[in-house]
């Protein structure tokens, strides 16, 4: 059904269903709490609307800083109802969200912070104490006439302002339109089988694209019920999610690749007891990379619940598309390859056995639809790459969005790229390197993020992911490879989080932390130089929390390149001397 903008398609869910269950709150991830029916959802949200007609609102934007709850919801549609801006964002705390919030708060330039506390206030930063603040309960609690605004809201127009992870730069505000959601909405519909029968949970953050679009909006859009939990109730205890996806019946549900690996580790037989997983037929796995390893702990620790492996389903997306671009067949599930790891550093893929000596483990994205035109293309050269040949991923159609709010010029750049000698259509620049094999998209790494070292190409992630498998103390999710300018020769470095338990651990053992440190570094270089042929130049152990992330757990590579060399990583032990710098 086509909606002439997301008004009408609330609209038609709250009379189509009016007395159905639309969203239900899991107090800490296990109880019933808060519940909306799709008519009380609309009113809720018109109440929201009122106000912010009243303030006179219009076109401007304002900033959502409240903690994941239907209450989150129901402002974001409030929002929307009257023509505002909504900027979703994670409220502040001391963790490392601070310096993203406040630059998201510049880019946007928001008329109206809401805010679920008074106490909230003093966690903003002072250079967004002049905008007005306004509590949640001032917004549920007043007498105003919510004036319809369906018919003056066109297609093209913005929907509210996603802001990137902010992986390789700043977060930036894509500009996403109502047509822009309806396609995606219409994209994701035909690639899980949505319905009005369809049950989700969900404990992804609300000012993620993941968990706004891909679960709350698309809910809605499907008319179904969806179960929120909290991304903390989840992250202490991820029983909880799949407690939840056997209690409820859950069909759709999903994460990224840490969140499959995590319950693979913390979640024990006493309690996989009673869990049936028969009903997941959408395990959707939305990350970068997706790591085929995780995929298997996956499917092992769970298939005797009735997990079925061919409901894990890896996909692909990103901000600037609206959230998704494909995304694996159930019919065929997970699709791994092995290709030459000497071949994929000069941009040719070959495959090879499995577990070859000489392999790279891939995983499919999912296979290009109807409803966009994928491209590979040469970053440099901008011409179209062979079949099997590493470029960078372009895309077209309706899910790319209107652009970056307020840059014009990176804009143009980024949303208007015309491969050489083809004028005629514009594509999306992505920014992550990819191949096509026989209609499937394999991604294998970001662009900014490429390690060049003598001629040869080497993928971030495929270091990290080695290096963090050779020592028990390190902290497998938290690790940083690029390089560096030396003397005129880029060389590696590597930047690892150790365990918080490592200082205690020296004191049991009664060994000096250096010797601790020197094991660590050691392990580290032996595993890159035999797995990469590659030497380390430089491999530092940072504290707990030391490795700068975004809000969606993602290192910034870049930022911790440029910690390390102005020198403000937080390193253990830096009274010890660096280890000698060999040349192989």
């Amino acid at each position: 059904m086509l909606y002439r903008n997301l008004l009408a398609m609330l609209s038609d869910r709250e009379q189509r269903y009016p007395d159905k269950k639309a969203f239900v709150y899991l107090l800490n991830g296990e109880v019933e709490s808060d519940s909306l029916t799709y008519a009380e959802l609309g009113q809720s949200a018109k109440k929201v609307a009122a106000y912010l007609q009243f303030l006179e609102l219009k076109g401007e934007r304002v900033l959502i800083l409240l903690p994941s709850s239907i209450d989150y919801l129901v402002v974001f549609l409030g929002c929307l109802y009257a023509g505002v801006i909504p900027v979703p964002v994670y409220p502040p705390t001391k963790s490392r969200n601070t310096d993203r919030l406040i630059s998201i708060y510049e880019n946007a330039q928001p008329s109206l912070i809401i805010l679920s506390s008074n106490g909230m206030l003093t966690k903003l930063s002072a250079s967004m104490h002049n905008t007005p603040t306004l509590l949640i309960e001032e917004l549920l609690e007043h007498d105003f006439t919510y004036e319809p605004q369906n018919e003056n809201i066109s297609s093209n127009d913005i929907a509210f302002l996603q802001f990137t992870s902010g992986s390789t730069s700043n977060p930036k505000g894509v500009m996403v339109t109502h047509r822009n959601l309806l396609h995606n909405f219409n994209l994701m519909a035909s690639k899980f089988e949505h319905s009005a029968q369809t049950r989700m949970v969900t404990w992804l953050p609300f000012y993620h694209d993941m968990g706004l679009i891909g679960n709350l909006l698309q809910n809605i859009y499907n008319g179904s019920v969806c179960y929120i939990m909290s991304p903390l109730d989840f992250i202490q205890k991820p029983i909880r999610w799949l407690r939840a996806v056997s209690k409820y019946a859950i069909t759709y549900s999903g994460g990224p690749d840490f969140s499959y690996r995590l319950c693979s580790q913390k979640i024990t037989e006493e309690e996989k007891q009673g869990l049936d997983l028969g009903s997941w037929s959408n395990a959707y796995c939305g990350s970068e990379p997706i790591y085929a390893e995780t995929l298997r702990m996956f499917n092992d620790s769970f298939k005797n619940c009735g997990f079925n492996e061919n409901a894990l389903l890896p996909g692909y997306g990103l901000a600037e598309f609206t959230l998704c671009a494909t995304v694996t067949s159930r019919e065929t599930g997970p699709i791994v390859h092995e290709v030459d790891r000497e071949a994929l550093s000069r941009n040719k893929i070959i495959r090879v056995a499995t577990s070859s000596e000489s392999g790279v483990t891939l995983v499919s994205s999912g296979a290009i639809s109807d409803f966009l035109n994928v491209e590979i293309v040469n970053p440099n050269s901008l011409a179209q790459c062979q079949e099997r040949e590493v470029g960078e991923i372009w895309l077209h159609g309706d899910s790319v969005a209107k652009g970056y709010w307020n840059n014009p010029i990176k804009s143009r750049e980024i949303f208007q790229a015309a491969i050489a000698d083809q004028k005629d259509k514009l594509f999306l620049r992505t920014g992550d390197l990819g191949f096509v094999d026989q209609g499937e998209l394999f991604v294998t790494g970001r662009l900014k993020d490429l390690i060049i070292i003598r001629g040869q190409n080497y993928y971030p992630q495929d270091i990290e992911f080695d290096a963090a498998s050779c020592h028990e103390d390190i902290n497998e999710t938290s690790l940083a490879a690029f390089s560096i300018n030396h003397q005129g020769i880029e060389e590696l470095v590597v930047v690892c989080e150790v365990k918080r338990e490592f200082r205690h651990k020296a004191k049991q053992l009664k060994l000096e932390l250096s010797e601790m440190i020197e094991e660590v570094v050691s392990s580290i270089r032996a595993r890159i130089l035999e797995k990469f042929q590659i030497y380390a130049y430089d491999v530092q152990i940072v504290h707990p929390l030391g490795i700068p992330k975004t809000s969606s757990n993602k290192v910034q590579r870049s930022k911790c390149k440029d910690m390390y060399l102005d020198g403000t990583l937080h390193i253990w032990g830096e009274a010890i001397e660096r280890s000698l710098h060999l040349e192989l």
